[in-house]
């Protein structure tokens, strides 16, 4: 018993010094995390070569993907925590005034103060721009974010590099996947503003939602397993099968559990306004990893948390996890999933689908229902 007890006391002296060796180091780690952007009324030059990344491989395999928007003329809203950088835009409306002194791509660029916070598209006088917090900013105000909700005891010892690493706020690859996501908004938004406008409008029924039904997350939770069965299945033949079945599943969802025509219609809106961005998010992502041809901007090449998008694999299994949970979750952050996946799928069994998802009264469950048809 003795000695039962000197080791246990032993191990408790060990993990004692464990957790404040732990907490050294990341109190140490914390004192180098930025508390503000290294620019404020320009861009960072590391910022500038997303942003140029970005335009570059929308421009060299964006058209492959989606007719016409690879060679759109879409621009850019960076925004640190004071102000907003526009590029790609030669004039302006009124407010904006040109950052003297420096260029983006050998062009001018604007700034303007305290923009509207949102990662989304935001009209610019009579355009729309894919509007998005600049990496670092995004990283600081994560963080900031955190701290904020923690006790004072832990404020200075949080690892706070650990949940930026889990929800890949370091990673470049994933900055420029996102601002290519917000792009595909501007798009959507220019091609056809009344589904845009619709998409927008469709939010209004999200509080009414029956989230937390528990029968309805299991009925949600099987939809997600076999949409993410289906986008991984060996054959067109085994996707198509598995198709149907969520196809069905999603038709003894809805009547089983009432949904009205606004739940129904909010379901489609989400899935064509997200999931389809969710798509090309991944899918230039991919098509980027396996091209033999394409070269990112040697810029990059300096970089550390740069992987030459060589990490598509484990993003790839990384999001299909992030899906399967989404059926116990609030919020439309499962739609941005049940549309890429049909989006996905649909690439496979009904190629030509993208010449018509932009037309009224087109969702990606229909056209889903077509190719599945025996």
């Amino acid at each position: 018993m003795a000695s039962f007890r000197r080791i246990l006391r032993t191990g408790i002296l060990i993990l004692f010094i464990l957790i404040l060796s732990a907490a050294g180091v990341s109190f140490l780690s914390n004192r180098g995390l930025p508390t503000h952007s290294r620019f404020i009324d320009r861009l960072d030059p590391q910022e500038k070569s997303y942003l140029a990344e970005a335009l570059h491989l929308k421009q060299t395999v964006g058209e492959s993907l989606w007719p016409d928007w690879g060679r759109a003329e879409i621009p850019f809203l960076s925004r640190n925590e004071q102000n907003g950088f526009l590029v790609g835009d030669p004039n302006p409306p009124p407010g904006w005034e040109q950052v003297s002194g420096d260029t983006f791509l050998g062009n001018p660029y604007f700034r303007i103060q305290n923009p509207e916070s949102v990662a989304f598209a935001v009209p610019i006088g009579n355009r729309w721009a894919a509007s998005l917090p600049t990496k670092d900013w995004m990283q600081i105000s994560f963080a900031n974010n955190l701290r904020g909700h923690m006790p004072g005891f832990l404020k200075p010892v949080f690892p706070y590099r650990l949940p930026m690493r889990l929800f890949n706020l370091n990673s470049s690859d994933f900055h420029i996947a996102i601002l290519l996501h917000e792009s595909l908004h501007a798009f959507q938004a220019g091609m056809a503003p009344g589904r845009f406008a619709g998409a927008k409008k469709a939010y209004r029924v999200e509080t009414n939602y029956p989230w937390e039904n528990p029968e309805l997350q299991k009925s949600w939770k099987m939809e997600l397993t076999l949409l993410a069965q289906a986008v991984n299945a060996r054959s067109d033949e085994e996707g198509a099968n598995l198709a149907r079945e969520f196809l069905a599943a999603r038709r003894e969802r809805r009547q089983r559990h009432g949904l009205d025509v606004s739940m129904v219609n909010y379901e489609r809106h989400m899935e064509w306004l997200e999931g389809i961005a969710k798509y090309i998010e991944l899918a230039i992502w991919r098509e980027a990893s396996l091209s033999r041809s394409y070269v990112p901007l040697p810029e990059l090449s300096v970089d550390p948390d740069f992987q030459k998008y060589k990490t598509f694999s484990s993003q790839w299994s990384r999001e299909l996890m992030n899906m399967r949970m989404q059926s116990s979750r609030q919020g439309d952050i499962r739609f941005y999933y049940s549309g890429m996946a049909q989006a996905f799928l649909l690439d496979r069994l009904r190629p030509g689908w993208k010449t018509r998802i932009m037309g009224q009264e087109v969702w990606l469950e229909g056209l889903l229902a077509e190719a599945t048809e025996k």
